[in-house]
């Protein structure tokens, strides 16, 4: 699922998940191993980190916001299902805040992993 703005607002509400076997085979392996494995074309910056402190592995459930708003965020707690992961693109903003404690609790509550 693709949740972004930009060239108009697109939000993209199905998109096939890998099967809960490919994922487990996943489980404990780290990711700087899955980078290296992929030629370093799909890890993360260093300084991006989770909200939660539990390992993560799952469907990832991406949203580009526009610096400081969280509108589109708000659009993918509905849509995310249980265990996926929500990664959101902030363009690097660190003045405002795009989620707090009752949205973290909100995705908890919905067995969102991530």
């Amino acid at each position: 699922m693709t949740i972004q703005s930009g060239v108009g607002l697109r939000i993209f509400k199905d998109f096939d998940r890998p099967s809960p076997s490919l994922i487990a085979k996943f489980k404990g392996i780290p990711s700087s191993n899955i980078n290296d494995e992929m030629n370093r074309l799909f890890c993360m910056r260093h300084n991006i980190k989770p909200l939660n402190q539990r390992p993560l592995v799952g469907p990832a459930v991406t949203v580009k916001v526009p610096m400081g708003d969280n509108l589109l965020l708000t659009n993918a707690m509905d849509l995310a299902k249980p265990g996926d992961i929500i990664v959101v693109d902030g363009e690097g903003c660190e003045e405002r805040a795009l989620m707090g404690e009752m949205m973290l609790t909100f995705f908890e509550k919905r067995g969102i992993a991530g």
